[in-house]
């Protein structure tokens, strides 16, 4: 890439991010000027455009290392939002312990619909094979993509991946983020309460474990389970996010006090139903979440536990430094504590 156009390129990103192009090119070359979100938002925008700023860096040490960043999830998701995106959040603890240690990050989006065969993966394991020194993975992936990158480069999953024991994991400690929001149902005194969830195109490990410290709480807490109640979790009853929507309404006006979500965007759109059908939040019903988005809504701030993306992200990549520097080091499951925030759903 020459010099002109990649000054083009980058002039491109700065004017969508209505930023200088000279803080473009410091966000490339690991500035310490730089802030944390900038620099994630440079190089999303960057991977938005298709600009592999890689190849427009001169004078690489030998022994800089490149890890690939690989995002599983609908582009358009990716990008509509970034305020919504957990990919997004985690980018600046990525960027931040890369730029301490001098690693060139690449970021890679794929789509959920992919299959290890997928003529767009085989590209993207060729094209790399030879210059990443390791991945890290944001978000659920499909067990066969897992086995195909773990072939090829050593991994570390920001979100931990079931049914693959032999990959590290950085994720929230959804155990005592869980034990909290019951805790505060409990005290206000909440003796029937529901659990909501839904179906991903990727099967939702972070879900079900967030399902499983719940109905833990409850059994420890005394506090009895309505089958019922449990809406979107088991494989043979899944609902569409409309109809699991109406299911929690029903048992809403069945009896449930209130309802632990098993992410804010699924908290947020049943407090926008439930006010629809005439049921107010908190009045009549508490919502609580996982996750920590901004509110899209106006009226509500959802009591929910605040993911450490920042955090998550810069252990994720001190943790894959140390395996690139030692393949043979034990598998680690890192879990870190999220904060609780208190909104007025609850």
């Amino acid at each position: 890439m020459n010099t002109r156009e990649n000054k083009t390129n980058q002039q491109k990103i700065a004017d969508n991010l209505n930023i200088s192009r000279t803080t473009v090119s410091r966000c490339f070359t690991n500035h310490t000027g730089v802030n944390p979100e900038t620099r994630a938002l440079v190089f999303s925008e960057a991977e938005k455009i298709g600009y592999n700023y890689l190849k427009s860096r001169t004078g690489k040490k030998v022994s800089q290392k490149t890890i690939g960043v690989i995002i599983c999830t609908d582009y358009e998701n990716m990008h509509e939002d970034h305020e919504l995106s957990p990919g997004f959040h985690l980018m600046p603890g990525i960027s931040e312990f890369a730029l301490i240690n001098d690693i060139v990050v690449d970021i890679n989006i794929i789509s959920p619909g992919f299959t290890s065969t997928s003529p767009e993966f085989e590209k993207l394991i060729k094209k790399n094979r030879k210059t990443w020194n390791g991945v890290l993975l944001i978000y659920p992936f499909k067990t066969d993509i897992i086995k195909a990158l773990k072939e090829n480069f050593p991994c570390v999953s920001l979100v931990e991946q079931f049914g693959d024991q032999t990959i590290d994991c950085v994720d929230v400690d959804h155990h005592k983020g869980l034990s909290t929001i019951i805790n505060k149902l409990i005290e206000k005194g909440h003796k029937r309460i529901g659990y909501l969830t839904r179906s991903y195109a990727v099967q939702a490990c972070w879900s079900y474990r967030r399902y499983s410290a719940f109905t833990d709480q409850l059994i420890r807490k005394s506090i009895p389970l309505n089958e019922a109640d449990v809406v979107n979790v088991y494989p043979d009853r899944l609902l569409s996010p409309q109809d699991s929507i109406k299911e929690a309404i029903k048992q809403t006006k069945d009896g449930v006090t209130a309802w632990v979500c098993a992410a804010d965007h699924v908290a947020y759109d049943l407090i926008k139903h439930l006010e629809k059908a005439g049921i107010k939040v908190p009045k009549d019903v508490s919502v609580v979440g996982f996750d920590g988005i901004s509110s899209p809504l106006k009226n509500h701030k959802l009591s929910t536990i605040k993911i450490p993306h920042i955090s998550i992200g810069y252990n994720a990549t001190k943790r894959l430094y140390e395996i690139i520097k030692n393949p043979y080091d034990k598998t680690q499951l890192i879990s870190i504590k999220g904060e609780y925030f208190e909104g007025n759903t609850l």
